[in-house]
């Protein structure tokens, strides 16, 4: 079995059979604020990004976090500045898989 890699602090969600990372209030927050100074729908965003609205709207609320290629959709499709888009892209990891129990 392949070894997970994680970021050690990241806190965790225990929903149905998959081990969820979370991404950090204070970076969901900014994302939703950014989504709203572009002002988009969370649909319109979505769509532009190339990712679902219910997928959008649980990482406002912080309740997953994405992968480095959604994050660095996201980011271009939000319009979000520089300092901002790295440390989104830097909280997302390309290589998380869930642990199914």
């Amino acid at each position: 079995m392949a070894q997970l890699l994680r970021h050690p602090d990241a806190p965790r969600q225990q929903r149905y059979y998959a081990d969820f990372r979370l991404l950090p209030p204070d970076l969901a927050a900014a994302l939703r604020r950014a989504r709203l100074q572009a002002r988009m729908t969370v649909s319109e965003a979505a769509a532009r990004a190339g990712v679902s609205a219910p997928y959008l709207s649980r990482l406002e609320r912080g309740e997953r976090c994405p992968r480095a290629d959604v994050a660095r959709r996201l980011a271009a499709a939000l319009w979000l500045d520089d300092d901002l888009a790295a440390e989104f892209v830097d909280n997302a990891t390309a290589d998380y898989e869930p642990r199914w129990t």
